[in-house]
């Protein structure tokens, strides 16, 4: 019997949450052999992928490349301020972002992290803040510009959060 794990994480790093898991690959067999040199040439390429530490390899690689797409493709996206102008501010996402015209934007203010003495993992944050709030008024292919509506210590780099539509109806009233 063959098994193989594999330990991975994900870090978001604009967020700072850690994500890891283990993946164990097994794989049985009667009996194996390699063979793969005759003089300075080896064969057999894929020789290894038919032996149970073989299987087991790929069995684990591949539950670890499912989990993170998973993980990543349903991590949900959020600008970041890249410029403020002025009055205006610039964020790092437009059309190619899905950024829309009237949009609301809460800007967050990172708190103090949390730190896992034993590992050194960041395991949250206390004291995050919205600093303020911006409203999108142009959208470019790769950068949307927003106005500030309220906030004053905003800076690039803080990350925004989109306000949800019940929030943006009850504000209009």
């Amino acid at each position: 019997m063959a098994v193989v794990t594999i330990a991975l994480e994900v870090i978001d790093v604009e967020s700072r949450a850690v994500l890891s898991s283990s993946f164990a690959g097994k794989a049985w067999a009667a009996e194996a052999s390699i063979e793969g040199v005759y003089g300075d040439v080896a064969f057999g390429g894929k020789a290894f992928y038919r032996t149970p530490l073989g299987e087991a390899t790929r069995d684990a690689i591949w539950s670890a490349l499912h989990w993170m797409v998973d993980q990543v493709a349903s991590a949900e996206w959020h600008p970041l301020i890249a410029k403020i102008d002025g009055s205006f501010v610039y964020l790092n996402g437009g059309i190619d972002r899905g950024m829309k015209v009237g949009e609301l934007l809460e800007v967050r203010e990172h708190g103090e992290p949390i730190v896992d003495p034993a590992s050194g993992d960041v395991l949250g944050e206390v004291g995050e803040r919205v600093a303020g709030r911006l409203r999108v008024v142009n959208v470019a292919e790769r950068y949307a510009i927003a106005e500030v509506v309220e906030g004053t210590d905003l800076r690039a780099g803080q990350s925004c959060i989109r306000v949800a539509a019940e929030a943006r109806r009850g504000e209009q009233r």
